[in-house]
């Protein structure tokens, strides 16, 4: 299928190698957000690295060899252009009529045809190719983690707490993005609800200062609550892009497979540590890297683009905080509004922003996102730049966060 048409298997190893490496390295830096924000920074660098905005301008012949494929079907495209082009010049230096251009060129066009076609489809199926392996890693790992998942992690969960927590933190990061996606992007309603579902599935800025005083929650609470956001997003990105179910269904058929062993067979606490190490070392920077490796900056261009980024970024994170805390006020117990923050800030150290990434894939092997048009570009920049920001800002703010609530804590007490 790919037989002088690039390297799938060997561009896929090559592009998973460069993001673990980075990923260590910046492990080995101590970056802010620990091994979360070295996994994600490790794999949009790799991506930027093997991407169009570094190989493809250095090495583009070897950047289509093994990124984009189709390396014989552009060859021949770049030939057959070259003598069109000369042929056009003939009849040009000739004193040919206007009509008998317009002819030579129609003509041209249809030798390209086929050839274009060709190239395109050699092309989705390099992508798919691509997108399919790190998918596969993810279904992977999701397995292991619900495989590893401790059998008591949901039994102390305060549901009434997580219900209205995750509705309030979707809600209010989904609407606004997918406004500010049909307002900037100038994108259908459909493609704008998609766009806000993926957003809304784990991202955030983190960086606002808490107006209530905060109360660390269990994890349990904090594990469902994640849970439950990313169930609710992929149902409603399922329901509005039909064509994203399938790889939808994967990721649910491995949540529910991993449980079902967890129940058949003994769980060993090693097995769970090397199931989180595989995770942030290989898992996450793979798919960060296909995502970020088919990105083109240059696409992001004028100001509504610019903005809808910078806006997606923060919508995503500070929409969830908003909302999580809205939610609870709402419909949530009252004793529990002031932990709201801290159950979503704890979810976040779970890893809940590279869930989003996940998604960002799911849009790009579904069709339904083109990185090569200005909206498609922008969105998934969106995405990886949010959930970075996230993992970056996760530990500074739940410092931030553990500190007022001392403070406030101490002015309660009797003779403070």
């Amino acid at each position: 299928m790919f037989s002088g048409s690039g390297d799938p298997l060997i561009g896929v190893v090559v592009l998973v190698a460069a993001a673990s490496i980075f990923a260590a390295l910046f492990r080995a830096s101590r970056i802010p957000g620990g091994r979360g924000s070295a996994a994600l920074a490790g794999g949009l660098l790799a991506g930027l690295l093997l991407g169009p905005v570094v190989m493809g301008r250095v090495a583009p012949d070897l950047h289509r060899r093994l990124v984009l494929g189709g390396d014989r079907q552009h060859a021949a495209l770049i030939d057959l252009a070259r003598n069109q082009g000369a042929e056009s010049e003939a009849l040009l230096a000739a004193g040919s009529e206007i009509d008998a251009l317009r002819s030579l060129a129609d003509d041209h066009a249809e030798a390209r045809e086929p050839l274009e076609n060709e190239l395109s489809l050699v092309e989705r199926r390099f992508a798919l190719f691509q997108f399919g392996a790190a998918f596969g890693l993810v279904g992977a790992a999701v397995l292991l983690a619900a495989r590893c998942t401790p059998p008591g992690a949901w039994r102390l969960a305060s549901f009434e707490t997580v219900v209205p927590v995750a509705l309030g933190a979707v809600f209010f990061a989904a609407v606004p993005t997918a406004l500010v996606a049909m307002w900037l992007l100038g994108v259908d309603r459909v493609l704008a609800i998609t766009i806000g579902s993926a957003v809304a599935a784990g991202t955030c800025l983190g960086g606002l200062p808490m107006s209530k005083p905060l109360a660390p929650d269990v994890t349990p609470t904090s594990r469902a609550a994640g849970a439950l956001t990313c169930l609710i997003a992929c149902a409603v990105l399922a329901a509005a892009a039909p064509a994203t179910q399938p790889w939808i269904g994967v990721l649910a058929g491995a949540a529910v497979l991993g449980y079902a062993l967890r129940a058949v067979l003994p769980r060993a606490v090693a097995g769970g540590r090397g199931a989180r190490a595989i995770i942030y070392a290989i898992v996450i920077p793979a798919a960060t890297a296909a995502v970020a490796v088919r990105i083109d900056p240059a696409l992001i261009v004028g100001w509504k683009p610019i903005l809808f980024v910078a806006l997606g970024l923060m919508l995503g994170g500070d929409g969830q905080l908003l909302g999580a805390w809205l939610g609870t006020h709402l419909g949530g117990p009252a004793h529990h509004c002031r932990r709201a923050h801290m159950i979503w800030i704890d979810a976040f150290g779970l890893g809940l922003p590279a869930t989003q990434i996940v998604l960002a894939l799911v849009l790009l092997a579904s069709g339904v996102i083109d990185p090569h048009t200005t909206i498609g570009a922008s969105v998934l920049a969106a995405i990886l730049l949010g959930a970075l920001s996230a993992e970056l800002m996760t530990g500074p703010t739940r410092r931030m966060a553990l500190r007022y609530h001392e403070e406030i804590h101490q002015l309660k007490e009797p003779g403070a």
